[in-house]
């Protein structure tokens, strides 16, 4: 017997978010996902995987659960990286943080964006980062080789509604 998915897609500028949810307690749900092309990100940050091509990923929920999918563009730089924006990585709304991104806009291999709110943030980067800085500051961030994550945080900041300027300057290949 097949069940009723709930399916919810929030489209922004620069991220995407897909929620699926089981409707009934009756079993399992199974349903596919084509993200193909994109980074895939499961809710929480449990996985982080790159999809090349028109590839699609198999999901099965059990009766009552939910997951959360970030789905983010790859762009590739002059350089050659890839680079996708993921947000605030332990917020429900991830992408919601990322106000403006511009891609080598004054150098090559660089990303500049701006970010609202505080907490972890999250990237993919094929390239481990040179630097990393936060309002014009250098702090530090970490770099997962096997999922190519690079994490940093930002703080409370002092102003409400404040946008954060973050500069990711990638080695050269």
């Amino acid at each position: 017997m097949t069940f009723p998915l709930l399916h919810s897609s929030s489209r922004h500028e620069f991220v995407g978010e897909e929620k699926r949810f089981t409707e009934d307690d009756s079993g399992y749900e199974s349903c596919k996902l084509i993200v193909g092309g994109k980074l895939w990100v499961n809710g929480g940050l449990g996985d982080l995987v790159y999809l090349p091509g028109s590839t699609s990923l198999s999901i099965t929920l059990q009766a009552q659960e939910y997951e959360v999918f970030t789905v983010v563009p790859v762009k590739r730089l002059s350089t050659g990286a890839a680079f996708a924006p993921i947000g605030l990585i332990k917020m429900f709304n991830s992408r919601g943080a990322i106000k403006d991104i511009k891609y080598e806009p004054e150098r090559r291999a660089t990303v500049d964006m701006k970010v609202r709110g505080c907490g972890i943030f999250g990237s993919y980067s094929s390239i481990r980062p040179k630097r990393v800085t936060v309002d014009t500051m250098d702090v530090e961030f970490g770099y997962e080789e096997q999922s190519r994550l690079i994490t940093f945080s930002l703080e409370v900041p002092e102003k409400e509604l404040y946008r954060w300027e973050i500069i990711i300057e990638l080695k050269e290949q």
